[in-house]
């Protein structure tokens, strides 16, 4: 497990510079003189995005179609279930045909509701339904019971949630890739392929990019925990 991150990390700091000299911050001053910090914060702001537009509608899916007694709830359940059954490259290209090439937002925030269908459907099926009951009985509206009874059970399940939304969208690949939209994962596998003698030394740049990604994830995975 190490010695895959310490190659990577050699890589980046061992490479020559047009004269053949070892520069250990050519890639880093490379780095910020040409356009990859913007695929950075591209990244970063889809990740960001991507937690309140998913939790929004994941949560908004599984109360309406688990919590809320409404009819229909059975059709709606299968709609978004659709999710499930397709996704990646599939789901992007159905997006293009139906839609349009814009809406990366959008496609993402679809895409991803599949773990809240998953995960917080179950944890709403655990609930302890005498405890709704109960505060029902003692006069609690159906909004308060909800935000004070039902919520603080799902809080575990939704950090949860929100740690892979956030990853998902940061480590993103088929949806940037085919909508045209900037980021990590699609610039280091465009590097990862360039010639080794290409003088921007694309390989150490895509190394660096990959460094910066786990540093995001083991950042947001402290912060949570």
């Amino acid at each position: 497990m190490l010695l895959p991150c310490l190659n990577t990390l050699t890589q980046i700091f061992t490479t020559k510079d047009a004269s053949g000299n070892i520069d250990p911050f050519a890639v880093i001053k490379f780095f910020f003189a040409g356009n990859m910090p913007s695929f950075v914060w591209n990244s970063l702001k889809l990740a960001l995005s991507l937690v309140v537009t998913v939790n929004v509608v994941g949560v908004s899916i599984v109360l309406l179609t688990e919590y809320f007694d409404i009819k229909g709830a059975r059709i709606l359940r299968l709609g978004y279930m659709t999710t499930l059954i397709y996704s990646g490259v599939a789901l992007v290209t159905g997006y293009q045909f139906l839609y349009d090439k814009d809406g990366m937002l959008f496609t993402m925030t679809f895409a991803c509701t599949s773990n809240h269908a998953l995960f917080l459907r179950n944890a709403i099926r655990g609930i302890d339904y005498n405890t709704v009951e109960a505060a029902r009985n003692l006069g609690a509206k159906p909004f308060k019971v909800l935000l004070r009874v039902v919520m603080p059970t799902l809080l575990p399940t939704l950090f949860s949630l929100t740690v892979m939304t956030f990853i998902t969208g940061l480590c993103a690949m088929s949806d940037p890739t085919l909508l045209g939209y900037n980021s990590i994962n699609p610039e280091i596998v465009r590097l990862a392929g360039s010639s080794v003698a290409d003088k921007a030394f694309p390989q150490a740049r895509a190394a660096l990019l990959s460094i910066i990604l786990a540093i995001f994830t083991i950042v947001l995975l402290v912060l949570v925990l």
